[in-house]
């Protein structure tokens, strides 16, 4: 490895990529279904306790709800607003993307400053020095990163699991640190894993804490051996105690349910969800064998293998939301880094020509479809479009429009620069799939928002229910799903919703809210004698989260 190959990205230029990817999508969009609008309005039925306990269990069945962000939604002052309250979570979500961003670039540097991760010496000198390495692998894995296709989206939206991902990588980057005092790596490398089990991931806390110190102990690494066995087994024992105390709080045992993917579909979601990540890591594992497989050690490389491979594995086993695969990310474009010294040309191309044909593709997708909902042509989109939005028109937005052109022009100066003349830079090889990633995020977030708010949020739905009178306190729920709950808890808020058995009871609403699809055909569920109705709130799409509104006749 030359001195030149080692050549680093502009520190200011990484550092806006980071806050641009992050930034983006951040004003104007609503709460996003399936996960993300279904947390919010457990968030605000936690903190109003509006439906009892039984039923929020039958209605939020499979939605990740650990008992650290119940006790948080608990605590949330009562005049809180729900845009409040998503401005604030959306916050968190950003500061936890750039953390996450941050520790996987340490993560990546500490690795590459071992030893046997450095490259060898020349005979006559010219050889990269081993903190210019360090710092274009860190530079390679955090592109790495940014590239993976199942990223953008799960990283965006705040739940549990982007809580997850940040503890996972923080643990991550306290294994590359080997040096230091022991109870500060300890400290460093316990912290995150107590994270991970109080926010729903406590098998997951378990099972890393005892693959890496099983991994300590069968290393035959000479030094400091003895103390890291300790080190280890000592986080072990605290995990697992503390796993065990809150299963005893935590009577459900929600994070032992699982529906395991079968080993094609498996295959099938890993393919596209960690491109361009899974050849890399490939030909890391192949190129890299004679190091990960020799007992002797080779940390930067058996630490993030046997992260990866317990959070896949994990991830497999729940099933139930791929979310679960964002875990693996991290690790995975470590070692996706390491590939790239050792990286043919024959192959590279390949990964360019293919990063190029996709992103251009859909870039190209995006503006069609922009223009046709602007213009009307080409006429074939347009149709498209309005068959899954009737009667929607698309407004222009001058703010939007010009971060989508810089966004573009971006990407063209990118591929314009990547097959120019330029000194080989390591990290030139994902340059193009960072960059295309980026781009039609950015894409997505600008032209595309206005669409994403009505299909994978309910605006429409909530600009109807915005224009109610807001003189009834609560109302009657009716075979409501789970984003239609989370809508009126968000859109409606602080309206209680009753359960639609207690309707005879002592409290008395003026409202009452069912669910238009399953009231088809079977009208005559709601008294009309006792229920007038009075609007049918329509959401887009097939109109399964459509709303009946009825109202007490005065």
């Amino acid at each position: 490895m030359t001195a030149q190959a080692v050549r680093g990205i502009p520190r200011w230029l990484l550092l806006a990529l980071c806050l641009i990817y992050a930034s983006v999508g951040f004003l104007g969009r609503v709460p996003f279904k399936p996960v993300e609008l279904s947390q919010m309005g457990w968030m605000l039925m936690e903190s109003s306790s509006s439906l009892p306990l039984w039923q929020q269990e039958s209605l939020f069945h499979g939605l990740l709800r650990p008992m650290a962000l119940s006790q948080l939604s608990q605590a949330l002052p009562v005049g809180l607003t729900s845009e409040t309250l998503f401005f604030l979570l959306k916050v968190s979500a950003w500061l936890i993307l750039l953390s996450v961003l941050a520790l996987t670039w340490l993560a990546s540097k500490g690795f590459a400053l071992a030893t046997a991760a450095q490259p060898v010496s020349f005979a006559f000198g010219g050889e990269a020095q081993p903190n210019d390495y360090a710092l274009s692998m860190a530079d390679s894995a955090l592109l790495a990163l940014v590239a993976a296709l199942g990223f953008s989206q799960f990283a965006h939206e705040f739940s549990p699991y982007v809580i997850q991902l940040l503890c996972v990588t923080a643990f991550l980057c306290a294994l590359s640190i080997t040096s230091g005092r022991g109870w500060l790596r300890l400290l460093s490398r316990l912290l995150p894993l107590l994270g991970l089990a109080s926010f729903g991931a406590p098998v997951l806390a378990t099972l890393l804490a005892i693959g890496h110190a099983l991994q300590t102990v069968t290393s035959r690494s000479a030094g400091r051996r003895h103390r890291e066995i300790q080190l280890h087994l000592i986080l072990a024992l605290i995990v697992i105690a503390f796993v065990i105390a809150l299963a005893r709080q935590d009577l459900q045992w929600q994070w032992l349910q699982s529906q395991p993917h079968g080993p094609v579909p498996l295959i099938r979601h890993l393919a596209w969800f960690t491109w361009p990540i899974w050849p890399l890591v490939i030909w890391t594992l192949w190129k890299w064998r004679q190091h990960w497989l020799n007992l002797n050690g080779s940390v930067h490389l058996q630490a993030p293998i046997v992260l990866a491979l317990i959070t896949l594995a994990h991830a497999q086993w729940m099933g139930h939301d791929d979310r679960w695969f964002l875990l693996a990310l991290p690790p995975l474009a470590v070692l996706a880094a390491f590939a790239l010294p050792t990286l043919t040309r024959s192959v590279s191309s390949i990964i360019d020509w293919f990063t190029l044909l996709l992103f251009s593709g859909s870039g190209l997708l995006i503006w069609l479809m922009w223009v046709a909902g602007l213009t009307q042509w080409p006429a074939s989109l347009h149709t498209q479009l309005q068959r899954l939005l009737p009667g929607f028109e698309l407004a222009l937005s001058e703010l939007q429009l010009l971060t989508a052109l810089l966004a573009t022009s971006a990407w063209l100066w990118l591929f314009a620069w990547r097959t120019g003349r330029h000194r080989a830079s390591v990290w030139k090889s994902l340059a193009l799939p960072a960059g295309g990633a980026a781009m039609c995020w950015i894409l997505l977030m600008t032209l595309w928002l206005p669409y994403l708010n009505q299909t994978r949020g309910l605006d429409q739905l909530g600009h109807q229910l915005r224009q109610l009178p807001t003189s009834a306190s609560c109302a009657y729920a009716w075979n409501l799903n789970r984003a239609q709950v989370s809508a009126l808890h968000y859109y409606l808020r602080p309206l209680q919703l009753v359960p639609i058995t207690q309707m005879h009871a002592q409290t008395q609403c003026e409202w009452l809210f069912a669910n238009r699809k399953a009231l088809m055909g079977n009208e005559s569920a709601v008294d009309g004698q006792v229920w007038q109705r009075s609007l049918t709130l329509t959401s887009s799409g097939a109109g399964d989260d459509d709303l009946i509104w009825y109202r007490r006749p005065h």
